[in-house]
């Protein structure tokens, strides 16, 4: 037997007697999931950690440096509530500072006990980059490097890693 459904649409759907429906009284276990969304920037605690460099970042003329500073923001905030979810303790990260500079680049830097980690953020993106120095606790480590090669999320996981071993 055939049933016809029209909509206000006026589209017509045929229904057939003999479609298959789901015996709802012996349910499939099954867990479904989606993909993530990339730029979703959570609230709640881990927003002291970029808040102030967000504002900095929303609110700069510069906009090529504030583009590329808030796509770390965004990447910062992505990985710190990917690892608080994983079980890790992120709680006592110490807040991005951001500064605007005279020759219209956005500087970060991230100060830790024993090191910093700063990015530079320029107009011209092949001459943005990153550098870590350290004090003798941690051997007196002073690195750099340029964005464009190695990638914005590279830099962050690797400077995140060496100052925070415990993630």
């Amino acid at each position: 037997m055939q049933y016809v459904q029209e909509t206000d649409s006026k589209i017509i759907f045929n229904w057939l007697s003999d479609r298959v429906i789901p015996d709802k009284s012996n349910p499939v276990l099954e867990t479904r999931a989606s993909a993530p969304t990339r730029y979703f920037v959570s609230p709640g605690f881990h927003s002291g950690l970029i808040s102030g460099a967000w504002e900095i970042c929303s609110r700069t003329n510069f906009l090529e440096a504030g583009k590329q500073a808030r796509t770390l923001l965004s990447l910062i905030q992505e990985m710190v509530s990917s690892f608080e979810l994983s079980g890790f303790d992120v709680g006592s990260l110490p807040s991005i500072q951001a500064f605007e500079t005279e020759d219209q680049s956005i500087f970060f830097e991230w100060i830790f006990e024993h090191s910093r980690v700063g990015f530079t953020f320029e107009p011209n993106p092949e001459e943005s980059g990153w550098f870590l120095v350290s004090d003798r606790t941690l051997g007196n480590v002073s690195a750099s490097g340029l964005l464009s090669g190695l990638g914005i999320e590279k830099a962050f996981l690797w400077l995140f890693n060496f100052v925070n071993p415990n993630i």
